[in-house]
């Protein structure tokens, strides 16, 4: 049998500039949505983030509030989408619904390892 030959490109990127990201693993509903989508419009550090993305961040990571360091770090990844912000392909989750989101994750809890397994597929 050949081996087929690959091109394999790895990339690291360090821990600072990975954005918390938490989305459901079910497939969510427009009911889910529609308060992820409120949550994100009455979020300022999720509003502030979209302006930069529509407008254009600024040059310095000083320029920006403190809180916003983390998304800043992670800019080339972050993209909006039907008022939904995504890092790569993930809704970002805003801070106040984030306990239930995780919550979510944690139904129908199949033991440690399945659980991180799924929470690592959709965070």
């Amino acid at each position: 049998m050949r081996m087929m030959k690959f091109n394999v490109e790895v990339v690291h990127i360090p821990g600072k500039q990975l954005v918390q990201a938490v989305v459901a693993t079910r497939p969510i509903t427009g009911d889910r949505l529609d308060v992820i989508r409120e949550a994100i419009s009455q979020d300022a550090s999720l509003q502030t983030v979209a302006h930069y993305i529509q407008t254009d961040w600024p040059a310095e990571m000083s320029d920006i509030p403190h809180i916003l360091h983390k998304f800043y770090a992670a800019r080339a990844h972050i993209s909006e989408a039907e008022e939904f912000l995504l890092y790569n392909d993930r809704i970002i989750i805003p801070h106040s619904v984030q306990k239930h989101v995780v919550s979510q994750i944690h139904n129908g809890h199949q033991g440690l390892t399945k659980c991180r397994r799924r929470t690592n597929m959709s965070v």
